[in-house]
Parts: structure tokens; C-alpha cells; sequence
């Protein structure tokens, strides 16, 4: 069988469970992957702070792909490894748009 070179795992709902938990099942799947050579990393809207407690339930720390891709961090060092942001005015003149858009509606 061929493995994936990665993977990327969303958080909510796929990683922990409803109790903010990760099983031992979903750990040990995780953890037989890592062991295999299988890059794995978190991919979620959560932003980095949120992070340790799903650390601590794999009992490792992947690079975590966080804010829906604005961020880029490794909770083994507790770093920013990237950050993109929108500017001010980015986000002023989309606040305009939409809000334009709703109000024609």
C-alpha cells in the first residue's frame, strides 16, 4: 500500500470530538502515520492559541495551519513561523462592499 506523503487535518469535528477531545483511536491512527514517515500537520480556523490543548491530546506538536491559512505555527516553539493579514483599508473597503451589497438586497 502506498502511503501519502501528508497529511492535513482539519480540528473541529475530524481531530477532536465533540468534548474538545482527542481519542485514543483518532491518537493512535495519527501516531501509526507520524511513525510511518507521513508529514503530518493541523489545518484549522482556530487561531494559534487554541492550539495547545490539541497538542497535548496527540502528544506531539505539528505544524499548525491556522486563522483559515493566516497563519503559520509551530506549537513546539510556540511561534509564528507566518503571518498574512489584511490591511486597515483592505478591510474597511470590504466592510463598505458588503455592506452595500446587503443593503441593496
Amino acid at each position: 500500500m502506498t502511503l501519502p506523503a501528508l497529511i492535513a487535518s482539519d480540528v473541529d469535528g475530524t481531530l477532536i470530538n465533540p468534548d474538545e477531545e482527542v481519542t485514543p483511536r483518532t491518537r493512535d491512527a495519527v501516531r501509526a502515520a507520524v511513525d510511518a514517515n507521513v508529514l503530518f500537520v493541523l489545518a484549522t480556523g482556530r487561531p494559534p492559541r487554541w492550539i495547545p490543548p490539541v497538542v497535548d491530546g496527540l502528544g506531539f506538536a505539528p505544524i499548525a495551519v491556522c486563522a483559515n491559512g493566516g497563519v503559520i505555527y509551530d506549537p513546539e516553539t510556540d511561534r509564528v513561523l507566518s503571518s498574512k493579514t489584511l490591511s486597515v483599508d483592505a478591510l474597511r473597503s470590504e466592510e463598505r462592499r458588503v455592506g452595500k451589497e446587503c443593503r441593496s438586497r
